[in-house]
């Protein structure tokens, strides 16, 4: 890829939970949502957005008869670059979001472009070498370009957001004009419910046959609701001596997911590494070696 480029990165829970670390994001994970139910995505709690990628279709880009919003606290970005829609709707979703620690460097972007239109935030975006720089390091390696058949090469799939934002649950689209308000929020009615009915609409588009759809969540890193619950039971077993055992049982078993989960980081972490460690030099090696030292042949 040319300096300047955008690589393809992976629609991965890992590789998306990796670029937002890397980027300074603070408590925040992305897990894969499996099946479009609300219990699921309850248990999740906080949600702060949901990404969804799909294959593009030519009609999908039509915006007659859709009412764009134009609440100017609402962070929205034009898509004016190429292989950069994932981590555009990733950010969409964490600009977007209440109470999160961006970290230096997105901060400043995001003050920076308060006052842009969309097409000059995405143009921003485009050229932010820190965000390029982070979306690059995850991408996989592109030494070959692999032959499959007409069909999956004509294919264009696409990432769009859904957030909640001051009542009112809005998708992102950064191919459309701005953002679209497809509905509002209240304690009895939970923005993902709103959120699911948009996607499963947007699923009875295509045919029975086509099952090329993922859906991401972006969510609170639970190591951190862990250790406040640990610090809490802490706290308890400090102020009163009641329920001790029990107090004490549920303090092992907390601190056992907290180890289970920091586990997962260093194999998510590793695996971010085996992605971006080009292995091909090794294998040549290899071979060669076989066909020096052994009766390996190549006919």
């Amino acid at each position: 890829m040319e300096d300047g480029g955008w690589n393809t990165i992976e629609s991965d829970p890992a590789v998306f939970t990796q670029l937002l670390e890397d980027l300074g994001v603070k408590d925040v994970k992305v897990e894969e949502v499996l099946q479009l139910d609300a219990a699921f995505l309850r248990s999740l709690e906080p949600v702060h957005g949901l990404i969804f990628l799909f294959k593009w279709l030519p009609d999908q880009g039509s915006e007659q008869e859709l009412s764009f919003s134009q609440d100017v606290d609402l962070f929205f970005a034009n898509q004016v670059i190429q292989n950069a829609c994932g981590t555009q709707a990733l950010l969409s979703v964490v600009f977007n979001a209440k109470d999160l620690e961006l970290g230096s460097e997105l901060a400043e972007f995001k003050e920076f472009t308060k006052d842009f239109d969309p097409q000059t935030r995405g143009l921003a975006l485009s050229n932010s070498e820190t965000i390029r720089s982070a979306h690059n390091s995850l991408s996989g390696l592109q030494h070959f370009s692999f032959e499959f058949d007409e069909k999956e090469k004509s294919d264009s799939f696409h990432f769009i957001s859904y957030v909640p934002f001051q009542g009112r649950i809005y998708e992102l689209d950064g191919l459309k004009k701005g953002p679209i308000c497809r509905g509002s929020y209240t304690a009895e009615r939970h923005w993902t419910d709103v959120a699911i009915s948009e996607i499963e609409k947007r699923i009875e588009r295509y045919g029975e046959g086509e099952i090329r759809f993922n859906l991401l969540a972006v969510v609170r890193d639970p190591l951190k609701i862990w250790q406040q619950e640990l610090l809490s039971y802490q706290t308890a077993l400090e102020s009163c001596s009641l329920e001790v055992e029990r107090m004490s049982i549920s303090m092992q078993m907390k601190e056992i997911q907290t180890r289970m989960e920091d586990e997962k980081r260093r194999s998510i972490r590793r695996e971010s590494n085996r992605r971006r460690h080009n292995m091909l030099p090794f294998i040549f090696h290899l071979f060669k070696w076989l066909h020096e030292n052994s009766d390996l042949s190549f006919t």
